[in-house]
């Protein structure tokens, strides 16, 4: 026995420990602590840049509830959160839908009879199209242009896809998108869902991430990755240096995009190429508290289809909604902007002056946080196999996980946790 009160093997396991650290709290960083914390010759050191964990998914106290202040829902039923979800019993249906078209709000029956059935022969082309083509300069746009549709149909489909995939549809590659998804053999009209929880979802991972929350070093920001020598060194702003055997990146692709962390030697040509030609949504989400409801008794969602931005109501006897909204790269507007934009789309769909019955509102601006600095990736033309680029370590020493570095799952919280899952397998000689 040695001094310490280990034997010598004991003493020898201890000091073998792989020293893992891992860049970012969110959903993906989570994933791949749970996972590495379960093996006995591992040592994770976890970094988060902001004073809270949880990257993108976030909870907010707003008129007295506990909302989402970003992802707030469930998108495949086969991976881990649904399942969790429906376990608890969390899962919530979203209520009656309405559609806002040419500034006119419509019960989502009508506008079903009067848009969408006459269109259901171009919707179904639409689908072939997407499938069969060929051209790797085809934006989705082109692809709802060649199908003829009515005005607000076509609105419909370019709103609702660019709210989804986190751009305008003339930025989405066509080829890139489908590539991705067989990739993961996943079928977008068949397998993808929009669930809403009735409690938020930053509460739903504060729970299956409760004891590795406990453990992230918050206000962390890493400022350079140095993979020069042997031992790598991970160095933050605040002057804090931290060494390891191996790195996981989990930062939001706009991140890595600005270059906010320097590597030495720099990325791989191959993974610079993939993370500048995926493309990254911008936008955010403003929550809107009024003295009186303006839509019908059971409205649990308003479809827009004249711009990139989605309503919710999150508590049906509360006269609050939930705008999220999707801006195009370099457009964006400020906060007064924006929130006078939503103010006038809906004075005008409700025929009143909707500004003076606000009395209060909250913006989660994502795009202008400087550790976010947008929403989540799409696949811009050009961005073929991107995604499977991000997925290869580089050098054995750095891994990539996030929702920008998985196929089919991409844009979601469900997907951040598989590339995290992902990462670690890899770590551990599994794949």
């Amino acid at each position: 026995m040695l001094g310490n009160g280990l034997s010598t093997g004991q003493q020898e396991k201890i000091m073998i420990k792989k020293r893992v650290v891992i860049i970012g709290a969110g959903a993906a960083g989570l994933s791949v602590a749970q996972q590495l914390r379960k093996q006995d010759d591992y040592q994770v050191i976890h970094l988060e840049a902001q004073a809270e964990v949880g990257g993108r998914v976030k909870g907010v106290s707003f008129a007295g509830l506990n909302l989402d202040s970003g992802a707030c829902f469930l998108h495949h039923k086969t991976l881990e959160l649904y399942q969790e979800a429906k376990q608890r019993k969390w899962l919530a249906k979203t209520g009656k839908v309405g559609v806002i078209v040419n500034g006119r709000y419509l019960p989502s029956w009508r506008f079903a009879i009067f848009h969408l059935l006459p269109s259901m022969q171009k919707s179904k082309r639409l689908i072939r199209a997407f499938y069969r083509n060929a051209d790797p300069l085809q934006t989705l746009e082109a692809l709802i242009e060649e199908q003829g549709f009515n005005h607000a149909t076509a609105h419909f489909y370019r709103q609702v896809l660019g709210v989804a995939l986190g751009g305008a549809v003339d930025q989405v590659g066509s080829i890139p998108l489908k590539e991705s998804f067989k990739t993961a053999k996943v079928r977008p009209e068949q397998d993808l869902i929009n669930q809403a929880l009735s409690k938020p979802l930053s509460e739903l991972l504060g729970e299956l991430f409760s004891e590795q929350i406990s453990l992230v070093e918050t206000e962390q920001v890493v400022s350079e990755i140095d993979c020069s020598q042997s031992q790598l060194v991970v160095r933050c702003t605040n002057g804090e240096v931290f060494q390891a055997d191996k790195v996981v990146i989990t930062v939001p692709l706009a991140i890595l995009k600005k270059g906010s962390i320097h590597f030495n030697p720099p990325l791989p040509v191959g993974h610079q190429q993939a993370i500048d030609s995926l493309g990254m949504g911008q936008g955010g989400k403003f929550f809107l508290q009024f003295s009186q409801r303006l839509w019908k008794s059971g409205v649990g969602q308003i479809i827009n289809t004249d711009a990139m931005c989605q309503f919710w109501v999150p508590e049906p006897t509360q006269p609050i909604l939930v705008a999220f909204y999707v801006e195009k790269e370099g457009e964006l507007h400020s906060r007064a902007q924006r929130l006078q934009l939503l103010l006038d789309a809906l004075s005008q769909v409700f025929a009143c002056d909707v500004e003076a019955l606000l009395i209060d509102h909250h913006h989660e601006a994502w795009s202008f946080n400087p550790y976010i600095a947008g929403l989540y990736s799409y696949d811009r033309v050009g961005s073929e196999g991107a995604r499977t680029v991000l997925q290869q370590p580089i050098r054995e020493q750095l891994f990539l996980a996030g929702e920008a570095t998985i196929e089919g799952h991409f844009a979601t919280v469900d997907g951040a946790i598989e590339s995290g899952k992902r990462v670690a397998r890899q770590l551990l000689g599994e794949c």
